[in-house]
């Protein structure tokens, strides 16, 4: 069993708080934001980061043959993730799509017994089907009875979506750094956003008071998930 450090369990600590913190922060954000811009501000601003520390650290360019496949991981790990769950928040409260954002462990590892051809315990099957049905009991309650609400499913996409995007990302990161890969994800996947972003400079000027808690928003929650990564090497 693996030792952390101490300085690897504050990173996770910490990256765990600012990780359930961001829901909240992306409901507080639609208040003045369209779920469309919010997502395009957000990764805007994350985008001009990571290219900053892209010159810094000399990152590599992806070789031609994996621009499609980067290209795609973007749009459904970035892209479409980010504005399912933005358009989930609209009516689902920040706590429930936390909770159904936290079935994309389920979905990894159906997807993993299906491509990856990894192989899930009786045990691992019994926390499948527990967890299938408290994603079922949240929807549920998002919605009038044992209707599920609509936006539930939009954000239960997103965990999909999200789980695919993991999966895909193995087989990029035995050629690219984490860091690298990531960059290259949410460059393509904000590039993919642009089209959506109808009436983003009027929203700008008329919503800068949200724009330091987008700043806030967009640093911690795109930047810290690799923390606890590099503290551990």
């Amino acid at each position: 069993m693996p030792r952390f450090t101490s300085r690897t369990l504050v990173a996770l600590a910490f990256t765990l708080v600012v990780w359930a913190s961001a829901f909240a922060g992306i409901r507080a954000g639609l208040r003045g934001y369209s779920p469309a811009n919010l997502a395009i501000v957000r990764f805007l601003v994350a985008s001009l980061v990571l290219a900053i520390y892209a010159g810094i650290a000399h990152f590599r360019r992806p070789e031609l043959r994996d621009v499609p496949g980067l290209i795609l991981t973007g749009a459904i790990g970035i892209t479409f993730y980010n504005l399912a769950l933005n358009y989930g928040e609209t009516r689902v409260t920040a706590g429930a799509a936390s909770l159904l954002i936290a079935s994309t462990p389920i979905w990894t590892a159906l997807a993993a017994r299906l491509w990856l051809h990894e192989k899930l315990t009786a045990i691992g099957w019994c926390g499948v089907f527990v967890s299938f049905a408290g994603v079922a009991l949240i929807a549920s309650g998002e919605g009038e009875g044992i209707r599920l609400s609509p936006q539930a499913l939009i954000v239960l996409a997103a965990a999909v979506t999200s789980a695919l995007y993991m999966i895909m990302q193995k087989h990029y990161l035995r050629r690219y750094s984490a860091l690298e890969f990531t960059a290259y994800s949410i460059w393509f996947g904000t590039a993919l956003m642009l089209p959506f972003g109808n009436g983003l400079l009027h929203t700008l000027r008329t919503a800068p008071e949200r724009s330091p808690m987008l700043g806030g928003l967009t640093f911690f929650r795109t930047a810290l998930p690799d923390a606890p990564r590099r503290c551990s090497t």
